[in-house]
């Protein structure tokens, strides 16, 4: 098995990885000046994710967190996934996004919107979920295969579609 594993951290960043957790083949993380990643412990990041914090930003994992291959991890500002979480191959987590709505101005150099994404504890990610910035999936969501999560999600709800909508819940 290949352990490639890239660790890129600017002066002033901060990685902590907890005890027992693994950054699997071909993951990468990368952290700007100022930027803080921390890993819980017993958790399992697989091969081919990657993690990228901006200069300031964060991003949180908690314990027993399965985050699978190819997932990928952008902050601009703050990702924080609680304890059990799992998200599938392919999930995207986007803490940022570039605003697109002058026409005069190239998008790029229009303002980019930042927010926070928040998975709370025991929420599930089907494959290909792209969660973007400003949301939080609540405690215990299931969230369907290819969903794009534009808005908060109920703690218990289940969503699927784009964009996501609630079908229906757990139950209790």
């Amino acid at each position: 098995m290949a352990w490639s594993t890239l660790l890129l951290l600017d002066v002033g960043s901060a990685l902590r990885i907890g005890t027992g957790s693994t950054v699997r083949a071909y993951g990468s993380v990368a952290v700007a000046a100022g930027g803080t990643v921390a890993i819980g412990q017993r958790t399992g990041i697989m091969q081919g994710s990657e993690i990228a914090v901006s200069q300031g930003a964060k991003v949180e994992i908690g314990n027993d967190v399965y985050v699978g291959a190819y997932a990928n991890m952008r902050s601009s500002r703050r990702i924080k996934i609680g304890d059990n979480v799992h998200l599938a191959q392919f999930v995207s987590l986007v803490g940022g996004q570039h605003s697109f709505i002058e026409r005069d101005r190239l998008i790029r150099e229009q303002p980019f919107k930042e927010g926070d994404v928040v998975i709370e504890d025991d929420a599930w990610l089907g494959v290909g979920v792209a969660v973007l910035s400003g949301v939080t999936v609540g405690m215990g969501a299931v969230v369907g295969a290819g969903a794009i999560v534009t808005k908060d999600v109920l703690p218990y709800a289940i969503v699927v579609g784009n964009p996501a909508r609630m079908v229906g819940e757990r139950q209790a």
